[in-house]
């Protein structure tokens, strides 16, 4: 007895000993550990969610690039499904790069971000997701137009040193609803300039095309652009030269002078010069290349790119088409380029298609000049000579120094006395240019049409052959 007594009081002891400790455990406000069986709580890790973008539209053959943010730390990858037609369908990491869809169809791209370093006492991995849905439309027709025009840039002059921007409105007939890439073309001629467009949608028909212009020529010139849109080019331009005109009516079918006058813009050099010449310099040892080519009247001449100014200055003699080459040198003798048996001289009424205007005075395919410019009528050369002063004999006027010699009308046009094919003294002694005006009123006849003159006096205009070979300036439309 005396021994179990003695058990018993040591166990008391040890149990009071115990609920002592826990007392003392409890006040201290120490939590007894537990197991954790998921990731969003206790010690876990939460799920931080992920996010994409919104959903895109492409046309098949295209490329988008999908990109994540946020997401669990661990581990991130993509998938892509279905997976037909795409370039890469699964991956790691927070972009997809840029992936091409080949066929129409409608695909999901999934991000998932994996937790896979559980913490103590996890046993899930805390995982998030999104999507995003990209559509991929059929492929866009590559863009196609029947043809196309345009009235020339707005505004068509520039100041030499001065910041210009301007636009040209292109419009097209046929088009087919293709897309087109934007572009940008730099200025001939006069550089410092860019003429540049968008990437844009053709309208399925008719429609436009709005191209921009912008920059600083440091010199005097034409600035000369040739641009390609959706298989088609158009060639314009603008211009530092011009004069003054009288402004003219049409009423009845007659041209009515009026007494005020505007500004017009000419191309600074003949068509068939060198456009990178100062054209004012008619002292200068290599002034032959202020020259220009020689065409007949109402011929179209070589057309490569569609740009006169540019496709005359290389193009070698083709005299059945009544073209004669600029010189290359001073190659050409006091009398001309001869032009040999070859030549285009007949004026039958079959060569009645080879007119620059119609009886309406619209331009024809056979005109030369850039869009926005056109071979003088013979009231608008006629009004040059009155309205800007007396033309200016520039340089000797001698067959000894046969490209040195010139016209200068008011402080923006220099005229070179180019002459014009003929068996007589005529290149540093005359100078010709020709109008789109035909002697004959009712156009029946071409046989004799107007030329604009200056030899040793001023002569408003003369009655010239058809068959000759003169120069062209082109004046604002």
């Amino acid at each position: 007895m005396k021994h179990f007594n003695t058990i018993h009081r040591t166990t008391l002891f040890l149990l009071m000993v115990l609920l002592t400790s826990l007392s003392n455990y409890a006040q201290n406000n120490v939590a007894l550990p537990t197991q954790c069986t998921t990731c969003i709580g206790g010690p876990c890790t939460a799920v931080i969610p992920i996010f994409c973008e919104a959903a895109a539209t492409i046309s098949a053959g295209g490329s988008v690039t999908s990109n994540a943010t946020g997401g669990t730390g661990g581990t991130i990858t993509w998938a892509i499904t279905p997976t037909t037609g795409v370039s890469s369908t699964s991956g790691s990491g927070v972009s997809t790069g840029a992936i091409t869809f080949a066929t129409a169809g409608t695909y999901t791209v999934t991000f998932i971000s994996t937790n896979s370093s559980l913490p103590v006492g996890c046993s899930t991995a805390a995982i998030s997701t999104c999507s995003r849905t990209i559509t991929v439309g059929a492929a866009t027709a590559a863009a196609s137009i029947a043809a196309c025009s345009s009235g020339g840039a707005s505004p068509i002059s520039f100041s030499a040193g001065v910041a210009y921007t301007g636009k040209v409105t292109v419009s097209y007939t046929g088009g087919n609803g293709g897309s087109y890439a934007a572009g940008s073309v730099p200025s001939v001629g006069a550089t410092g300039f860019t003429a540049s467009w968008d990437a844009g949608t053709l309208s399925t028909g008719d429609g436009t095309i709005t191209i921009n212009i912008a920059g600083t020529s440091a010199k005097e010139g034409s600035a000369f652009f040739t641009v390609s849109i959706a298989g088609k080019s158009i060639a314009f331009a603008i211009s530092s030269c011009g004069a003054n005109v009288l402004k003219f009516d049409q009423i009845n079918g007659s041209t009515i002078i009026r007494r005020d006058s505007i500004w017009k813009a000419m191309l600074c050099h003949n068509l068939g010069a060198d456009i990178t010449a100062d054209p004012h310099n008619l002292a200068a040892a290599d002034a032959w290349r202020l020259n220009g080519a020689y065409i007949q009247w109402g011929r179209r001449g070589p057309n490569i790119t569609g740009n006169s100014a540019v496709d005359w200055q290389t193009a070698p003699n083709d005299f059945a088409n009544g073209f004669v080459a600029a010189p290359t040198a001073s190659n050409y003798s006091t009398y001309g380029p001869v032009v040999g048996s070859t030549w285009a001289a007949t004026y039958a009424p079959s060569d009645l298609p080879y007119t620059w205007t119609d009886a309406k005075e619209i331009k024809t395919a056979n005109e030369p000049c850039p869009a926005g410019f056109h071979v003088p009528t013979i009231e608008e050369w006629s009004s040059i000579y009155s309205t800007n002063g007396a033309p200016v004999r520039v340089g000797p006027w001698t067959y000894t120094n046969q490209y040195n010699s010139g016209l200068r009308i008011g402080s923006k046009l220099t005229l070179p006395a180019a002459g014009l094919t003929s068996s007589s003294n005529t290149i540093g002694f005359l100078a010709h240019y020709w109008a789109n005006s035909p002697h004959s009123s009712d156009r029946v006849d071409p046989a004799n049409s107007y030329a604009i003159t200056y030899s040793g006096a001023s002569y408003p205009y003369s009655i010239s052959s058809f068959t000759g070979g003169k120069s062209i300036r082109c004046i604002q439309d």
